[in-house]
């Protein structure tokens, strides 16, 4: 059995997803957590993409003016997504990356998400899940 504490981001994740159910079997979990960052990272390479275009259009049709609209459009995208990104991951940011950085780990902690699931996968068995605090 695999314990996932309520603090990691990972387990947060999944209840702002999934706010009435707790995880059950590590397969379905893993794969919610992959499918999670990778979505994502298409949907801000696909509006990456449009902005690019819009740029290039417009920048080739009004020149300096094109060029003020791209950068203008681009900033604003830009701190929406810093806003939106500060917001789901509280207000410690900066504090929580210098904490787990610096943090000294014991060395009888039990093994991450990724190689709980490759461990699982070899054996070819899919764990259950306990959450913990």
């Amino acid at each position: 059995m695999l314990r996932i504490s309520k603090r990691s981001l990972h387990y947060r994740l999944w209840k702002f997803a999934h706010p009435a159910s707790e995880p059950k079997n590590l397969c379905r979990y893993f794969w919610f957590c992959v499918f999670a960052v990778v979505a994502p990272l298409v949907i801000v390479a696909l509006v990456l993409f449009a902005i690019g275009a819009l740029v290039y259009v417009v920048g080739t049709n009004l020149t300096v003016s094109g060029i003020v609209v791209s950068l203008v459009i681009i900033g604003i995208a830009a701190a929406f997504g810093l806003v939106k990104l500060i917001q789901w991951q509280g207000r410690n940011v900066v504090y929580g990356i210098a904490t787990s950085v610096s943090s000294v780990r014991p060395k009888n902690r039990e093994p991450g998400l990724i190689r709980s699931f490759l461990r699982a996968k070899k054996k070819k068995v899919c764990p259950m899940i306990e959450v913990v605090d």
